[in-house]
């Protein structure tokens, strides 16, 4: 039957769910925080055409704009998933692009502060603490790894031509953050710094020095 077919159980989905290399089981839910700016002006004047009309008419299709991206976000389910499993069967192969285009901006913004907070704290002689580094990391790696590891499992268990497409278009760009990730000068020297400091070092447990 063509409609059972492709529409599959989400338990079945469920039943073949492994868990990716960044886990899902991590207690730390990833999360999409949107920064919502609020500006006020004080116009004299609102004529149409003068500046501040213009001004006015620019911010309030900029607050528009985020409002909408905003909304499709939230709908989207590979952005609003539950913490223990993803919504497998809401999920589409238009929901791909959308979803990991905003988690890798998100992931390389996010990146590039810890990387200004590392070089910071190496700049004051200090060094920085384990939780900062190993928490901001794996929080970093669920950004994206969270929505792609269930486009992933589907390409496995649902797979179509599609989906394929669509995660072909951004694998390019998952595979670039990872290896920034991964070979980020900043956070490298954080880890020396950190197995530098005998006091630092000594005061981690056996797995946390792993």
């Amino acid at each position: 039957r063509d409609e059972d077919q492709a529409s599959p159980s989400p338990v079945i989905a469920r039943s073949h769910w492994v868990a990716p290399r960044w886990s899902w089981r991590s207690p730390m839910r990833s999360m999409l925080r949107t920064v919502r700016g609020q500006i006020r002006f004080g116009l004299k004047s609102t004529a149409v055409g003068s500046p501040r009309s213009v001004l006015a008419l620019s911010t309030a299709a900029t607050a528009a704009a985020a409002s909408i991206a905003s909304s499709e976000a939230a709908e989207n389910p590979l952005l609003n998933a539950p913490a223990l499993f993803p919504r497998f069967a809401d999920i589409r192969p238009e929901h791909v692009q959308p979803a990991m285009k905003t988690r890798l901006a998100e992931a390389q913004t996010a990146l590039e502060n810890l990387e200004r907070d590392v070089e910071a704290t190496l700049a004051r002689g200090e060094t920085p603490p384990y939780a900062h580094l190993a928490d901001s990391v794996e929080r970093l790696g669920e950004l994206v790894s969270g929505p792609w590891g269930a486009v992933g499992h589907l390409k496995m268990v649902k797979d179509s031509a599609d989906l394929r497409s669509a995660a072909d278009a951004v694998e390019p760009d998952v595979v670039a953050f990872s290896s920034k990730l991964s070979g980020s000068a900043a956070l490298h020297k954080g880890w020396c710094a950190l197995r530098d400091d005998e006091a630092a070092w000594g005061a981690l447990s056996t797995a946390q020095r792993r």
